[in-house]
Parts: structure tokens; C-alpha cells; sequence
């Protein structure tokens, strides 16, 4: 907006004495003094601009409740802010204020003051004038300390004060009477003042992320404290007063040095809950009590190495120095675990010590690492005559495994020779590695030092001491002095309650308490095998080492049956867990059922390592490579046994597979002396594949810690796509030019300048007339109308009164009643994406029990009856007057009767209809080209998006009615405000596809856009939505961001989805959950394909469903993530004369 235009837009405000004004978005860099004549104005929104300074004449908006100016480029304030006696609301958000002028205080009426986001580094004592405030947000700011004056703020409500710099608080903080919600988190406070346990009325506290050691015993006195949080602290202790709290609820405790063992506390994975608030508190004092706990004195040693480096000798001489060195000891199969004793100098305990004797056969190498655990002393023994001593091998694969993990490197001198070793460079490169030791074994030169040094690291593990309660050590006493190979999960609760431990929860605690320290195994997480409890682990691993070394298996490269398990599992010992077993095997990756002969399985590390021949086709390849800087064994083969159900026939080796999926193929092949894996993709959806093999490794890659390979993107420039060696960009440099605005980058092979953003993944398209070969059922756009409906509306009101209605079956009326704890039980899971089909079926059959009672289900079922025997389909459209209703994911409903879920069902579309009088217009097909707008939104300080991965596949989907001119799509990267307000105004889009963050809070959504600076600028909702004012053009709006569609449970539009229906859009597709990037990519193919094809857009969104379900599963909530919000009759937004 220029400067004439504003006051243009001023002038007539004054003219018609408006209250409200919105002046957001426009790139403003002054405010002129003739705002001052607003006289009438009570809300002034002029966030999301570059003003640097506010006009003096602010001070005449006399009447003004609301100023928001968050967003802008602020460095002080204009001390007539301080005249706006009525103002009620400022927000200064996202601003450069470095500090507050004293005249703050005058805004006596003052109720929410939001100062987040800006460079404060002190306040003036001013700010305790503002009497009336109720809200204060000071987070993100330089804050190294807080006046007293703070405590005169007696009405204040929530305070805000995370990431600054606070060491401490003033005492008057206990002055703040009202305060029920304070943010601490993220300072450097030492201690709390005592004077808090006088925020009675506190309910929420976190303190997370600071340095409190100890907690005062006042806190008893909060007594309506629910949440807690003192993560990333360094407690050592607790008050018992904290056991006083009676309506705690949640408290996290996680990161601190306290004597509690972290299976009680809770995963350390930041978005999943802590442990029971009374579970851990009770856990703690008990341990505390020493006639109820003493320390658990036992750890896991891991020898590792080389074979025939001496490490079984090792281990049995630690165990017994006279012991015996034989001749030629014999090779360790698989893993040997052995018990050793020492006794504690300082307080004459018996520790004990579990000896894991790893074999050195190259086989083993890849299945080591699937055993080696947390919270472990590492010995690495090397045979000092050994030419060539490669340790970093080892020391990567445990750094991989645990960098926190201590490691020792035993020279084992056979015949005293000496090597040498470059110590000083190992200990640069690995932080955990400890120290070198020397030995020879033959005569124990040395060992007495090693055994020393041993229990010197041993006793230094986390954890080692922490006190556990008696009653624990006697189960596993019990568990120790039992013969048996492995128990029922009935039987180890029967021994429990022998000996006196007759919870079940505090049971399955213990069990996985010895499980994380290799005491005994249980996978609680596993439905075959959480029923037995295995409590001599060197069982299990010789069973596994029985396949892998046995001579047929290994003869026939890896492939066995279940009839050969029964002949090498024959020992009675096996009999009975034969199916537990290969379930073990399975779930580690060892093996894998081949899809086209059930009943057998192969050991990918066992396949012949000689490539197969076949044929190739090498034109309009995708090639892709990852670099390793250390490449740990096996990355190869898990991503073989995860997805052995794509394996083409029998085009699998030892290191390289073919995988096909709908005429693509993938050629994965790993190159250990090159550290790298290579893959190369042909076919009609490489996009696709790939994006589903790039998913796999990522997961890979994740099980290990710190595995961070280079990712290698070819060029895509007519020399490079016509070779099998393209020139190579970095993807972290290609993406680093994205940010940059840099979308060009020169091709060292050819020299031609190519497009960064086309680079990732939008190379090597197939021809038009080729991809129509491949697709014969691409015809023309006449399908859109051999598609009928009969019409099915759900009415629910706000007082749960369902009215449905159908032109065959007339009207029927019922109650919806349902039982909201049960649903609110699974919400949190599907989530978290902790869920399986029973749960999300559970969750579905309840909400379609309640929307359609008995009489409202016949009807239904007798609509598509009806509509089958006449060749229909049923458009089945939600409408809910209840916010509270609408705000629960009625994709997942689920008909028990006939197995199916509503929003996957072919006969089905389900839509949830948005019946608003104000602009009303119906969704009209457009005349072409279809005018379609993709707004890709990545700011730099969030998670990188695949952005160009995103354009690729809907540029894939719609490339050929691209071409035919059907279909016209413009990319729009920097997603600023200024930039998308152009953009809309240069033609009439007809569809808008969005891709970016987005967040919903506090009965709110919001977008997340591109500042100038390329960081990011929330929008909410309302915001978004003005975009779209007056829009005559637009048919669909699809938003590509996490919680797009989340509304609110008590105000009926507080969502973008929503927001856009009612500003005027008649269609909006939206995600609920978080969407992951293979579901997104299988999205954007599956519905612009279909919509492309003149499809109605409740019926493509229904085949999109359905395809994420075949892909994905219904065991996941990824088929119901998509929501679609219509006031459309047809749905049908492309049309073509035939």
C-alpha cells in the first residue's frame, strides 16, 4: 500500500467514524500523523509491517482498546503511547525493542501486554502502574533480572517469561496472588526465592531447562499446582512436602541427577508424556528409605574386536586369572555372556559385572550392533600382531550406538610385541574413548591394572548406584537363580508375587528395568513376544547364531524355511518358542518372510554378494546417493528386510536390491569401500519410490545416534540427465541457496545454469505422449460426469439433536449421545501416532454409534442400497452447529457391520458441509486453463521442508494437462505477505495449494509465512482468510500444514479451514494431524491426478483416502488426516467442452 493509498484509507475511517481498522500485510514503513484523526477508533491492527516508529500523534486514538503491532521493526516507543488511557490489549510482538519508556505505566486499563520475541534486557519499574494487567508475555527476550515492581501486578494471571537470561527472581514475585499459569523455562536460575509458595492460586509452573538444585519445602504450599515441569535441571533431591501437591497431575523430572532410574521417569523423547506423577514420587521415597532399597550394583561390560584377538581369552581372565590360556581358543559364536564379582572398596558391596564376549567373524559385524546398548563399559581388544589395526570400525559403531558409553582399548601383547597406534589422533576423534591399556595375557602382565580400571569406569556408569527398592532385588535375585531359558509372562507375575511384588504395573516396570540393562529380555511392545520373559539372554543369541551359522542355511545364500527351523531348533530348549523366536529374528532385521513363497524366509547378510544380471533402462533416470563419513554395516540389508514386500522377483543381494512398486523401479545398491549407497529410479512414479526408499533409510538412519550421511542430488541439465554420472549437488548447500533466494546454480559438468528448486526432485519427466502410453486410463475430462450422487446430510444442532435427510429416504430425527472419556483416551494417541487398527476402529465404531443411532443407520444403509442398485454414489456431508463436536475427527468413522471406515469406502464421500448465508457462492467449474497457485512456505528457522519435492509430484500430476493448456500452475516461493497479496491480485487462481507450517493454540490457527529476513511471521486464521476477501475466482483452497484443519471446541470458526469456508472459498482441504512427507507426497500425486481428470472434489479427496490407506494402512491415522470443508453443490472445479 503507498503512502497516498493509506491516507486515502485514513481519511475516509475519519470520515465515517469507523471503531475498527486493519491495516496488517501492507508493507507500511510510516505510520503518518494523520492516524491521530481516528478519534473513534477502539481496535487498531497494524501487525505484519516494517514501521521503525510510531507518529506522537498515536497519543489522540483517546478511545483505542486494542493496538496490535507485533511484527514490525519497532526499536523504542513514542512516549505518547502512555495517553492511551483506555487501551485494554498492545501487543509488540516480534518487534526490536531493546527497552520501555516509563510512560508504559500509564496505561492503567492495561489487561494483556505482549512483549515476546524482542531485545529487552531490562524493564522499568513503571511496569508495575499497570495494576490491571492480567496477561504479561515476556518471552524470547535478554532479560537478565526483573524489578520489584513486578509484585505490584496483584491481578496478573499468566506470566511469560521463557528464554532470557534470568540467575534469579525477586522475592516479590510472591506477591502475585492471582498468578496461575508462570513460564520460567530456558533461564540460568540457581534457586527459587521461598516467598513462591505464596502463589496459591498457581497451576502451571514450568521450570524447565535451568539450573535449580534443590526446590524449596514451601512448595507444599501450592496446592492447585496440575503441571510441573523441572526438566533439564540438576536436582538431587526433592522436598517430601512436594508429595503434598493434591491435584498434581503431571510433573516431569527427566534430566536430572536424581537416584531415579529412567524407565520410571519416563522417555527422554521431548513430545511423549513423563512417568505417573505418583508412580515416580512413590518410587522415589521408597528408594529413599534405607530399610527399603539399597544400591544395584550391577553394569554390562561389551568386549569387542577382531577376530582372534584374544577377546574370549579376556573375558575368562578377568573372571578367573588362572585361568588357562588354551592353545587355540575356540571362536566365540554369536555372543557368550559371563558373570563376574568384585567387591567395592569403599563400601565392601559385592558389584557384579555381565560379560558380553562378542565373535569377531565378519558375519557377526552386522548383528553386534543390535546388542550393543546404553549405559555400557566398552573393552576393545586388538591383537597387537596384526599388521593392519582398524579400531575405528568399532569405535564409530558404539559412538553410534551411545556416545555417552566409556571405551577402553585393550593391546593384547601375544609374544610381547608392541604396536603402535596413534592415540592422541583416537582421542581427538572419539570423546568417549578413555584410555589405552596393555597386556599379555599369557603371563597377566597388566591385567591387574585393566581390572582396576574396569571397576573404576564400571562404577562411574549412570545410574549404577541408584538405589532400587529391595523388593525389586529380590525378583531378580529370583529371576538369576532360575535354570529356565525364559518364562510366561504368568509366570514371572506368579514369582513376583512370591516375593512380595503384587503390583502388575510396577511388575512390567521391573521387567523393563532388567530389560534396558541386559539383565533379561521382555518387549513389552510386541504382542507374540511380551508374553514370555527370557531370562538367560545368551539363549536367545545362540539361537539366532544357530541359523545364521548353519552350514545349509549359509549354503542356500540365506534362505531357509520353517521346516529347516525345525531341524536346527530341535533341541527340546527351542521346541516351544520356535515362532518366538523367528519373531525376534524379523523384528531385528535378521530375516524376512519372502513375499512370494510363505512359509520362508531369507537372511539378507547371508545372500550371495555376487549382482544379479538385468536388463536397465538408464534414459530419464532419478539418481540420488548418499556420502557417509562412516558407514556402519547393514544399512543395506535392514533396508532389504523392511521392505522385502517390493522386492522384484529375486533381484536381491548382499548388497544391492531391486525394489518395483506401479512400473517403477528402484535399484538401491550400498558400496561399502566407497561409503555410499546409490539409487537409481526409473518408471511413470519415481517420485514416488523414491520418496518411499528415502523414507526407509531416514528410519535407518535414525536408529543410530548421530548418523548423519551427505545427501548427493544430481544435476538435472540436458547433459547430466542423458549420463549415469551426473554432476553431484549437496543437498545441504542447494538448500542453504533456497533460503538464500539464490534459485540458480552453474552445472560443473556442462556449465549451464540450472534451477535449484527443479534440482531435488523435479528431473528427468517422461514425455507427454509416453506417460499417456503408460496411463491409458488418462482420457479426457468427460469422466467428471459419469460420476451421480444421491444425497446424504447429517444435521447435528448444538444441543446434539441429528436431523438426516435424503431426497429418497425422506427425514429422520435422533440424539447423538457419546461418552467423551473414552474418546478423549485416544485422541492424544492417534496424535502421537501411537496407534493400531484396534484403536483407531475403536474410536471409529464410537463416533459413527453416535451419528447415526438406529433408526438414522437404516436410513443410511438403505441410501446406499438404493444408491448401488441404480449405479450412485452417496455424498454424505457433516454439518455441525456444536463446536465442541466439530472438533473431532469424524473422518475415522467406522462401520463394524460392513468392515469399512465412511471416508475410505468407495460408495461413500464424506465431506464436512459449511452452511454459511453471508457470500454465498457456489463452486462453479472453471473456464481454462484451471488456474492453480502453489504457495510454498519454509521459513529458515523452522524444519526444512521438501518443498521441492512437493512441487515436483503436483507438477507431475498435472504435467500433461500443463501442456495440453488445460491446466496452468504458477510456484510461489517466497510466501511473505506482500508477495502472496501480488500474486492473487496478478490473475484469477482458481485453486491455492499451500505447503508450510501451521500451529493451532488457544482457539486459534495460525499460518506460519516468510518474514523479509526469511524467518518466520505467524498469521492466524482470521488473517489468512482476508487474503481471500472479495475473491470471486477462487473454487479451492488446500492447506499442506500441520493442524490445517484443528478448530476450536468452543468458537465455530477459530480455524484457517473454517475461516476460508466462511470468508467465502467453497471448498478447503486441510490436514488435522500432522502429515508425514511420504503421506504428503502420495496426496498431492493421488488428488491432482484425480481432480485433474474432472473429478469432484469430494470424490478425488475420497480416492486420495483410499490410496494413503493402501499405501500407508488403517492402522495409522494418515487416511483420515485430509479434511474437506464444502459448500458446494457438485464439487466439480474444472470442466471441458467435448
Amino acid at each position: 500500500m503507498t503512502n497516498e493509498e493509506l491516507l486515502q484509507v485514513i481519511e475516509e475511517a475519519a470520515r465515517n467514524s469507523v471503531t475498527e481498522l486493519n491495516l496488517s500485510g501492507y508493507g507500511l514503513t510510516i505510520l503518518p500523523p494523520e492516524i491521530g484523526k481516528l478519534s473513534n477508533l477502539r481496535s487498531l491492527n497494524i501487525r505484519e509491517n516494517q514501521l521503525s516508529s510510531l507518529p506522537s500523534e498515536i497519543g489522540k486514538l483517546s478511545n483505542l482498546r486494542s493496538l496490535n503491532l507485533s511484527s514490525n521493526q519497532l526499536s523504542s516507543l513514542a512516549g505518547e503511547i502512555g495517553q492511551l488511557s483506555e487501551l485494554q490489549t498492545l501487543d509488540l510482538s516480534f518487534n526490536q525493542l531493546s527497552s520501555l519508556a516509563g510512560e508504559i505505566g500509564q496505561l492503567s486499563e492495561l489487561q494483556t501486554l505482549d512483549l515476546s520475541f524482542n531485545q529487552l534486557s531490562s524493564l522499568p519499574g513503571e511496569i508495575g502502574q499497570l495494576s490491571e494487567l492480567q496477561t504479561l508475555d515476556l518471552s524470547f527476550n535478554q532479560l537478565s533480572s526483573l524489578p520489584g515492581e513486578i509484585g505490584q501486578l496483584l491481578n496478573l494471571h499468566l506470566l511469560e517469561l521463557r528464554s532470557n537470561k534470568l540467575r534469579s527472581l525477586p522475592g516479590e514475585i510472591g506477591q502475585l496472588g492471582e498468578l496461575q499459569t508462570l513460564d520460567l523455562s530456558f533461564n540460568q536460575l540457581s534457586n527459587l526465592p521461598y516467598k513462591i509458595a505464596k502463589l496459591i492460586n498457581l497451576q502451571s509452573v514450568d521450570i524447565s531447562n535451568n539450573q535449580l538444585s534443590s526446590l524449596p519445602y514451601e512448595i507444599e504450599k501450592l496446592i492447585k499446582l496440575e503441571t510441573f515441569n523441572l526438566r533439564s535441571n540438576q536436582l538431587n533431591s526433592l522436598p517430601l512436602e512436594i508429595r503434598q501437591l493434591p491435584n498434581l497431575k503431571k510433573l516431569d523430572l527427566r534430566s536430572n541427577p536424581l537416584p531415579i532410574s529412567p524407565e520410571i521417569l519416563g522417555t527422554n523423547k521431548l513430545w511423549e508424556d513423563p512417568g505417573d506423577v505418583n508412580e515416580v514420587l512413590n518410587f522415589y521415597f521408597r528408594v529413599q528409605d534405607p530399610n527399603e532399597s539399597e544400591p544395584f550394583c550391577e553394569a554390562k561390560l561389551l568386549i569387542v574386536g577382531e577376530e582372534n584377538a584374544g577377546k574370549t581369552s579376556f573375558a575368562k581372565k578377568i573372571q578367573n586369572e588362572n585361568y588357562y590360556l588354551q592353545p587355540k581358543e575356540k571362536s566365540t559364536e554369536g555372543i557368550d555372556i559371563i558373570p563376574w564379582h568384585f567387591i567395592q572398596n569403599n563400601s565392601n558391596k559385592d558389584f557384579r559385572v555381565n560379560i558380553w564376549d562378542f565373535g569377531g567373524q565378519e558375519i557377526y559385524h552386522k548383528t553386534h550392533q543390535f546388542f550393543l546398548t546404553e549405559r555400557s563399559l566398552y573393552a576393545l581388544v586388538v591383537d597387537t600382531r596384526e599388521e593392519n589395526i582398524d579400531l575405528n570400525w568399532w569405535l564409530n559403531i558404539v559412538k553410534l550406538c551411545d556416545e555417552d558409553s566409556p571405551v577402553i582399548i585393550i593391546k593384547n601383547e601375544k609374544d610381547n610385541r608392541e604396536c603402535k597406534i596413534d592415540e592422541g589422533k583416537l582421542h581427538g576423534e572419539f570423546t568417549n574413548l578413555k584410555e589405552f591399556l596393555t597386556t599379555n595375557l599369557a603371563d597377566n602382565r597388566g591385567l591387574p591394572e585393566i581390572k582396576q580400571a574396569i571397576q573404576y569406569y564400571i562404577s562411574r556408569l549412570p545410574h549404577v548406584y541408584d538405589p532400587l527398592p529391595k523388593i525389586w532385588l529380590r525378583v531378580r535375585s529370583a529371576l538369576e537363580n532360575d535354570l529356565r531359558n525364559y518364562i510366561t509372562l504368568e509366570e514371572y507375575k506368579k514369582l513376583c508375587q512370591v516375593n512380595n511384588l503384587t503390583d502388575t504395573e510396577d511388575m512390567l516396570r521391573l521387567s523393563r528395568y532388567l530389560h534396558d540393562i541386559g539383565v533379561c529380555l521382555h518387549y513389552q511392545d510386541d504382542s507374540l513376544l511380551e508374553q514370555y520373559v527370557i531370562l538367560k539372554p545368551k539363549w536367545v543369541t545362540a539361537a539366532v547364531y544357530k541359523v545364521l551359522d548353519n552350514e545349509k542355511v549359509q549354503q542356500n545364500k540365506g534362505e531357509f524355511s520353517k521346516n529347516n527351523l525345525k531341524d536346527i531348533w530341535k533341541n527340546k530348549e527351542y521346541t516351544d518358542m520356535r515362532g518366538q523366536l523367528l519373531e525376534l529374528m524379523k523384528r531385528f532385521r535378521l530375516c524376512y518372510e519372502i513375499p512370494y513363497s510363505p512359509s520362508n524366509y531369507i537372511a539378507p547378510q547371508l545372500l550371495s554378494d555376487k549382482q544379479p544380471k538385468y536388463n536397465w533402462d538408464k534414459t530419464h533416470n532419478l539418481i540420488l546417493r548418499y556420502k557417509y563419513e562412516f558407514m556402519p554395516k547393514g544399512i543395506i540389508t535392514c533396508l532389504i528386510a523392511t521392505r522385502h514386500d517390493l522386492i522384484e522377483q529375486k533381484l536381491v543381494w548382499r548388497n544391492g536390491v531391486v525394489l518395483n512398486k506401479d512400473e517403477t523401479r528402484a535399484e538401491v545398491i550400498e558400496d561399502y569401500e566407497r561409503k555410499e549407497i546409490k539409487i537409481r529410479v526409473t518408471g511413470i512414479t519415481k517420485k514416488v519410490l523414491l520418496g518411499i526408499v528415502n523414507d526407509e533409510l531416514h528410519q535407518i538412519h535414525q536408529s543410530f545416534k548421530k548418523l548423519s550421511p551427505q545427501i548427493l542430488v544430481p544435476c538435472n541439465c540436458k547433459s547430466c540427465t542423458e549420463s549415469q554420472t551426473p554432476h553431484d549437488y549437496l543437498f545441504e548447500n542447494l538448500y542453504k541457496r533456497l533460503k538464500a533466494g539464490r534459485y540458480k546454480v552453474e552445472c560443473e559438468n556442462s556449465y549451464e545454469m540450472v534451477d535449484v528448486r527443479r534440482l531435488i526432485d523435479d528431473v528427468n519427466l517422461l514425455p507427454v505422449e509416453v506417460e499417456q502410453k503408460c496411463n491409458p486410463q488418462v482420457e479426457s475430462f468427460q469422466n467428471q460426469a459419469m460420476i451421480n450422487y444421491h444425497d446424504f446430510q447429517i444435521l447435528v444442532t448444538a444441543d446434539r439433536k441429528i436431523r438426516a435427510s435424503s431426497a429418497e429416504q425422506g427425514e429422520e430425527w435422533g440424539e447423538l449421545r457419546l461418552e467423551m472419556n473414552e474418546i478423549d483416551l485416544a485422541l492424544p494417541l492417534i496424535e502421537q501416532r501411537q496407534t493400531n487398527a484396534k484403536l483407531i476402529k475403536g474410536l471409529g465404531s464410537k463416533l459413527y454409534q453416535a451419528l447415526f443411532p438406529v433408526d438414522i443407520r437404516g436410513q443410511l444403509r438403505a441410501t446406499i442400497a438404493g444408491a448401488q442398485a441404480n449405479g450412485y454414489e452417496v455424498r454424505l456431508s457433516l454439518v455441525f452447529n456444536s463446536p465442541e463436536l466439530a472438533a473431532l475427527p469424524w473422518e475415522f468413522l467406522y462401520d463394524e457391520a460392513t468392515n469399512t471406515f465412511l471416508a475410505n469406502n468407495t460408495q461413500t464421500v464424506l465431506s464436512r458441509y459449511v452452511d454459511v448465508p453471508l457470500q454465498k457462492r457456489e463452486l462453479k467449474a472453471a473456464s481454462q486453463p484451471l488456474k492453480v497457485l502453489l504457495v510454498i512456505s519454509s521459513p529458515s528457522n523452522l524444519p526444512p521442508l521438501d518443498e521441492a519435492g512437493e512441487e515436483s509430484l503436483i507438477r507431475d500430476a498435472l504435467a500433461k494437462h500443463i501442456d495440453s493448456g488445460t491446466i496452468e500452475l504458477d510456484v510461489l516461493q517466497e510466501a511473505t505477505i506482500r508477495n502472496i497479496n501480488q500474486k492473487l491480485h496478478e490473475k484469477p487462481y482458481n485453486v491455492l495449494h499451500f505447503i508450510g507450517h501451521g500451529k493451532f493454540e488457544n482457539n486459534k490457527g495460525y499460518i506460519a509465512l516468510v518474514d523479509t529476513d526469511g524467518k518466520y511471521k505467524l498469521l492466524d486464521d482470521e488473517g489468512f482468510a482476508n487474503f481471500f476477501l472479495g475473491n470471486r475466482s477462487l473454487g479451492l483452497a488446500v492447506l499442506n500444514s500441520c493442524q490445517g484443519a484443528a478448530v476450536s471446541s468452543n468458537q465455530a470458526f477459530a480455524g484457517i479451514a473454517p475461516n476460508l469456508v466462511r470468508r467465502g472459498i467453497p471448498a478447503v482441504v486441510a490436514m488435522q494431524y500432522e502429515i508425514l512427507d511420504t503421506t504428503a507426497k502420495l496426496f498431492a500425486d493421488e488428488f491432482y491426478r484425480t481432480l485433474a481428470l474432472g473429478w469432484p472434489v469430494d470424490a478425488a479427496i475420497q480416492t486420495t483416502r483410499n490410496a494413503i490407506s493402501m499405501e500407508v494402512g488403517l492402522d495409522k491415522p494418515d487416511f483420515a488426516t485430509p479434511v474437506l470443508y464444502m459448500r458446494a453443490k457438485d464439487g466439480i472445479i474444472l470442466a471441458k467442452e467435448v
